[in-house]
């Protein structure tokens, strides 16, 4: 820690100086370390924190869930070449500019999708954003590529305006192929919406719910659908609009109303069921081999800090 009066060059020999003391606490650490851990576990460990296929989606539900309303949809003219403004159109802004200094602008390829020539395909996406930065131009910052059917789940106002014409928020609508794709991808959406809210519900209220793993598979199930659609962005969207799923009449979706619906698995959907099961538990951890571990996680974040803040 930077102290009055002294200089920053000082403060990582004092450092050196801590580590040479010794401490007992620091010793009977690394004893209890040195106990619970070989190396062949501790390289398993640190392979259940690396991102799988499956966490993956989950986390971009989560961060597409705390992040709207701020998303964009991305310009379709872009270049998607370094050096030149990727734009991207928000609900209240449109022509914003996908900061050049983010991931996504340093490689802008990452933002084009391959499209037929109706611009369908399967893997649309939006950016969402954590910071809308108004300078002589307007920034996108801290963006993050999430499939677009996600909104689906996070939109706080859908119309079914026909069979294959879904609207989100009034401002992009997702046109499908077929009637069976659009019925099957919004009835989906909601079932992932009613059991976000039960499990958001039931953390908020402190009562028990163990494992969210029913969520989860939905969620990656729900990423893996392959139906193609298309994307248009409409002008003007209204300022307010009622919460729900609604048909082109206004009146509540009837799918909607009707909440969660269960139904039998094939033998396809029970065995991708249980490679879900094995991925995401693939991804435990020992909770009795953590305590020793945590003393050299607080060591190494610490250091690392450090000399962050001196470098800069």
């Amino acid at each position: 820690m930077l102290k009055e009066g002294k200089h920053f060059d000082s403060v990582m020999d004092d450092e050196d100086k801590k580590d040479v003391r010794s401490n007992p606490q620091d010793d009977i650490n690394n004893l209890e370390f040195s106990l619970v851990t070989d190396n062949r576990s501790l390289q398993k460990e640190l392979t259940t924190h690396r991102l799988n296929d499956a966490t993956a989606t989950v986390v971009k539900m989560v961060i597409a869930s705390g992040l709207y309303p701020q998303y964009a949809v991305v310009d379709p003219t872009n270049n998607f070449r370094v050096g030149h403004d990727q734009f991207a159109h928000c609900i209240s802004k449109p022509f914003c500019v996908i900061h050049p200094n983010s991931a996504h602008g340093q490689i802008p390829e990452t933002l084009q999708t391959d499209v037929d020539s109706e611009a369908r395909s399967a893997f649309h996406q939006f950016i969402f954003f954590g910071l809308l930065l108004e300078t002589s131009k307007s920034y996108l910052c801290n963006s993050c590529r999430i499939p677009s059917t996600f909104l689906l789940v996070t939109a706080r106002n859908i119309v079914a305006i026909s069979h294959i014409l879904l609207c989100c928020d009034g401002f992009v609508e997702l046109e499908f192929v077929k009637e069976e794709d659009c019925s099957h991808v919004l009835e989906k959406a909601i079932e992932i919406r009613h059991l976000f809210l039960e499990s958001i519900d039931r953390k908020l209220n402190s009562d028990e719910y163990t494992s969210c793993r029913e969520l989860e598979k939905k969620i990656v199930n729900f990423a893996k659908l392959q139906c193609p659609y298309s994307i248009r962005r409409k002008v003007n969207a209204p300022k307010s609009m009622d919460c729900g799923i609604f048909d082109e009449n206004g009146e509540e979706h009837p799918l909607f109303a009707s909440g969660l619906n269960h139904h039998f698995m094939d033998e396809e959907e029970i065995q991708n069921d249980q490679e879900l099961d094995e991925e995401f538990d693939a991804k435990k951890v020992d909770e009795k081999k953590l305590r020793g571990r945590k003393f050299f996680v607080n060591i190494a974040i610490s250091l690392c800090f450090l000399k962050i803040m001196l470098r800069f």
